[in-house]
């Protein structure tokens, strides 16, 4: 009974005081401020979950550390280089692998494995405030899923278009005024979402805490309904499901948060755990910029005769 007078005060205080937020808003940045910059830089020490006493077959490798710098300019899609690194006794070893990726949208829709297309979806989204890469996967595996665009009102939308032009109007004939009724429908338009609730987001209670719930037909996730911190991911396909925890989110660069540790685990099969661990930002750095850098690091790479290994995780 207290839970449900509980439930009933909150679900109350945010009928009145904020609209639901859609699918593709909440994987946008995840309660993160704007990034003003075009590079993005963040790394993390990625380690499998090994039984006791497990030893790996021959070129599969237990803990490597990850460095992924990214390029974004204006309507365009993000490039970005994936450096990997041995990572023994607590200290980053010998790059293992250098990869460039040119528009990763196209890329990770060749992608065939599952997992690994939704862990860097929620990566960039984590890092870099990008939703259409999670929004792109969702389309093509879950029939519930719209976006926002297809979420959209369209007659709330043509409401406050209608709005913005008599402002325009007003601006420029000082002495228009707008009728008190048509006030009153601008002020109750503005005052709602845009978007059409197809109650796959609902405001849920778990133990103690309120999360927003992301619900489709085989999708779910979890986010923190203040601070919209991602929590938890599930997603359920035939036979396969993946599962992944972002835990004890941290403040990088005095603005921006990252989960500290990520958990991914796929049916019963070993999991993978995650650390990040650093987050930079540059200013005016554009995919002439990052293939330059990619450039010089490939030289490097065949100067030194490093070895190219696939990384299994």
């Amino acid at each position: 009974m207290k839970y449900l007078v509980s439930l009933i005060i909150y679900t109350t205080f945010w009928a009145a005081n904020a609209a639901i937020p859609s699918v593709e808003g909440l994987f946008r940045g995840a309660g993160n401020n704007d990034i003003a910059a075009e590079g993005v830089q963040f790394s993390y020490i990625a380690e499998l979950e090994l039984e006791e006493n497990e030893v790996l077959p021959e070129g599969k490798i237990e803990k490597v550390y990850v460095k992924v710098t990214t390029s974004k300019e204006k309507n365009r899609d993000i490039n970005l280089i994936q450096e990997v690194f041995l990572y023994e006794n607590n200290k980053r070893g010998k790059r293992i692998s250098l990869k460039y990726i040119s528009r990763v949208g196209k890329y990770l829709k060749s992608v065939p494995e599952e997992e690994k297309r939704i862990f860097l979806s929620l990566l960039l989204s984590l890092a870099r405030n990008e939703s259409v890469y999670i929004s792109d996967f969702l389309k093509e595996t879950d029939p519930e899923y719209i976006d926002n665009k297809q979420a959209m009102d369209k007659e709330k939308v043509a409401i406050l278009a209608d709005y913005k032009k008599k402002l325009v109007v007003k601006k420029e004939m000082k002495d228009l005024e707008i009728e008190e009724e048509q006030m009153k429908k601008y002020r109750e338009t503005l005052s709602k979402s845009l978007f059409v609730n197809k109650n796959a987001v609902s405001l849920i209670r778990r133990n103690k805490q309120f999360l927003w719930d992301v619900n489709l037909s085989n999708f779910n996730a979890k986010f923190d309904v203040n601070s919209h911190k991602l929590e938890e991911v599930v997603y359920s396909q035939d036979e396969k499901t993946v599962m992944l925890n972002f835990n004890d989110y941290i403040l990088f660069n005095g603005l921006h948060t990252l989960p500290k540790t990520i958990n991914l685990k796929v049916n019963e099969s070993r999991g993978l755990e995650v650390h990040v661990n650093q987050l930079r930002h540059f200013k005016n750095y554009n995919r002439k910029d990052l293939y330059k850098r990619y450039s010089e690091l490939k030289k490097k790479q065949e100067e030194n005769r490093e070895v190219e290994f696939a990384v299994v995780f």
